[in-house]
């Protein structure tokens, strides 16, 4: 590590330290929230904490955050009371980010936010919500260091890590791959991902016959690949962001291109096979939702969502969807917009039937009743996995 980029990571940490320590010496907030959104009337104020480019983008968890706030608005929630949603751009910096959630924070009129978008800035940013009492859902991040820490507002609605890399791990199994090598995006998103599909791997004595991060250089990427080859490498776990899907999938395929690469449920974006090109051909990935697998609520969503965007739904559109009528529900159970009421529901909620999914929250904040499911690029067109 050079000296300038030691210099900018202690600034950064010291920058964390001191947002950290501000918002803990203002833990009062929490009562402070509290009291204000029992006593006051007025909207009831989510924000969407992440990179303003990712949200307002394609990725369609706008168009369903907003399909839902017309639907809870059209009725209101506690005898007329209506969801403010608003935006906060955290750029995707760590720095950002951790200004975005102190002033969050900060701000009495907030009652839950619905995001951060890495990790990296996900995890210290749940440490400031929880000390402020505003509830967060997490429909993105599926770090486990999110529901391992005792929190009591913070809530994990998407699938966990471990359960995705015991996803990938399996299907690698039944496909008859012994030895595999990890590939790995070297932040706090691929590492904690890499050492869960390591952990399930040896659960079912799946071989891991190397473990990389990004290659610095072409002299790494050969020196990487030629281990592959002697170790018989039968297949490569991708463990990076759907940025650097493409680029990690193309070097994989330019060793070999029968090279089977089983990827998490971060490459699961409606574009990837389109840049991708020939090097999609044979792909896996995990997949949080099904198209076949419908029931009423679904048909319904997916035909409101048609007729209003005119495209199919994708995952991070019923993402924004469900994490928004799920706050919606638990305030009306709650009968409060309180913070510490609404996790009170969440944390006792045992099935809520979602746009796919019956699901709920353990003691940790983890959402239960979730499906996974595998899609792989065969003939031109993703295909799901059938079950065994």
């Amino acid at each position: 590590m050079n000296k300038k980029s030691t210099i900018v990571k202690i600034s950064l940490l010291l920058s964390f330290i001191l947002l950290l320590g501000g918002c803990i010496a203002e833990n009062n907030l929490a009562i402070e929230r509290e009291n204000k959104v029992e006593r006051e009337n007025s909207d009831i104020v989510v924000n969407l904490p992440g990179p303003a480019e990712l949200i307002q983008g394609d990725t369609g968890f706008l168009n369903g955050v907003n399909m839902a706030l017309e639907e809870i608005n059209q009725e209101g929630l506690l005898q007329g009371r209506k969801i403010r949603v608003e935006i906060k751009d955290d750029q995707g910096s760590f720095i950002e980010g951790m200004t975005v959630a102190q002033n969050i924070a900060s701000d009495l009129d907030v009652v839950a936010v619905i995001g951060h978008w890495h990790s990296e800035i996900t995890l210290p940013a749940a440490a400031i919500y929880e000390k402020a009492g505003v509830l967060m859902f997490s429909p993105i991040v599926s770090n486990a260091q999110l529901t391992n820490k005792g929190y009591k507002y913070v809530f994990q609605n998407i699938a966990g890590d471990e359960e995705i890399a015991k996803k990938m791990v399996t299907y690698a199994k039944e496909q008859g791959y012994k030895k595999l090598a990890i590939y790995y995006e070297d932040n706090s998103y691929g590492r904690e991902l890499a050492d869960a599909i390591e952990n399930a791997a040896g659960e079912i004595n799946l071989s891991i016959i190397d473990r990389v991060s990004t290659f610095a250089n072409g002299k790494e990427k050969a020196r990487a690949l030629a281990k592959w080859q002697a170790l018989d490498c039968q297949g490569v776990l991708v463990a990076v962001s759907v940025a650097q899907a493409v680029e990690t999938i193309r070097n994989v395929k330019a060793y070999n291109s029968a090279m089977p690469v089983i990827g998490s449920d971060s490459l699961d974006v409606a574009d990837l096979a389109g840049q991708l090109g020939v090097n999609a051909e044979g792909v896996a990935m995990v997949s949080l939702y099904n198209p076949s697998k419908k029931n009423t609520e679904s048909e319904i969503f997916f035909q409101k969502y048609k007729n209003k965007f005119g495209q199919e739904p994708n995952i991070w559109a019923i993402q924004g969807y469900d994490s928004l009528k799920l706050l919606a529900f638990a305030i009306e159970q709650a009968g409060s917009a309180a913070p510490s009421k609404i996790a009170e529901v969440l944390r006792n909620l045992k099935e809520w039937q979602g746009v796919v999914d019956k699901v709920g929250f353990d003691q940790q904040g983890r959402q239960t009743g979730r499906q996974i499911f595998i899609k792989t690029f065969q003939n031109g067109q993703f295909e799901y996995v059938v079950e065994k």
